[in-house]
C-alpha cells in the first residue's frame, strides 16, 4: 500500500516541525511528562515521541508485501492509536483539540483506500473513544470533567464521519470501475495473444503441409 507511508512520512515531518517551532521560536520549555501533573505552557515530549514510532510503524507497513486487507486493518490501527495518543495528552491539559482527531481521521481515509463500511466504521470507533473520554474519563486527569467533551464536538465527528463515508463510497465506486476496465482490457489483451498463437499455428501447420507433397514432387521434377 502506497498511502502508509506518504501518511508516516507527513506525521513524522510534521512531528519534526512542530518540536523545533515551539521550542526554538515560540521559546517553550521542554519536559517528557506534564510538570505538576498538568500545565499547558511546557512542550511534553512523550505523545510526541510516540506519535513519532506509530507513524515509521506506518512507513515500514506500507513496505511490507501484506494483502490489501492486512494493510488497512494495520493502517486503521495505528490510526486510532494516534487518536488515542492525541485525545489522552488532551485530557491531561485538560483542553480538547478535537482538529487534530478530525484531521488525522481524513489524512487517514485519503493516503488508504479503505472501503464506505471501513470507512464509517473507523469514524464510529473514533467518536464512541470521544464519547468515552467525555462520559468515563480518564481516571486523574481533567478529562473527568463533563464538559472536556461537549456535544458540538461529537456532533462534528459524526459530521465528518458522514462526509469522508460520502467521498470514500465515490472514491470505491471510480476505483472499482477502473477495476472492470483494467479487467476488461486484460481479457481482450488474452483473446489477442490467443489468436495470434492459433494464427502462428495455422500458418505453420499449412507451411508443414504444402512442403512435404511439394518435396516429393520436386524430387521426380528434378
Amino acid at each position: 500500500m502506497h498511502g502508509s507511508p506518504v501518511g508516516g512520512l507527513l506525521g513524522i515531518v510534521g512531528v519534526l516541525i512542530l518540536v523545533p517551532v515551539n521550542v526554538g521560536l515560540l521559546g517553550r520549555p521542554v519536559a517528557w511528562w506534564y510538570p505538576g501533573g498538568g500545565g499547558t505552557e511546557a512542550l511534553v515530549l512523550w505523545d510526541k515521541a510516540l506519535v513519532t514510532l506509530l507513524c515509521a510503524g506506518a512507513v515500514w507497513a506500507g513496505r511490507t508485501r501484506s494483502r490489501v486487507s492486512v494493510a488497512r486493518a494495520v493502517g486503521g490501527a495505528i490510526a486510532l492509536a494516534i487518536a488515542v495518543v492525541s485525545l489522552v495528552h488532551d485530557a491531561y491539559r485538560g483542553v480538547l483539540s478535537i482538529e487534530y482527531v478530525i484531521l488525522l481521521y481524513l489524512l487517514t481515509v485519503v493516503v488508504i483506500p479503505y472501503r464506505p463500511w471501513q470507512t464509517l466504521l473507523l469514524g464510529g470507533v473514533l467518536g464512541a473513544v470521544l464519547y468515552g473520554l467525555g462520559s468515563v474519563g480518564l481516571p486523574g486527569t481533567g478529562a473527568a470533567r463533563p464538559d472536556l467533551v461537549a456535544p458540538g464536538h461529537l456532533v462534528r465527528m459524526g459530521f465528518v464521519t458522514v462526509v469522508l463515508t460520502g467521498v470514500s463510497t465515490l472514491l470505491y465506486a471510480v476505483r472499482h470501475r477502473r477495476y472492470r476496465a483494467w479487467r476488461r482490457a486484460e481479457t481482450l489483451h488474452e483473446q489477442v495473444a490467443q489468436l495470434e498463437r492459433a494464427k502462428s499455428r495455422f500458418f505453420a501447420d499449412l507451411s508443414h503441409e504444402f512442403r512435404t507433397p511439394l518435396t516429393l514432387i520436386l524430387g521426380p521434377l528434378r
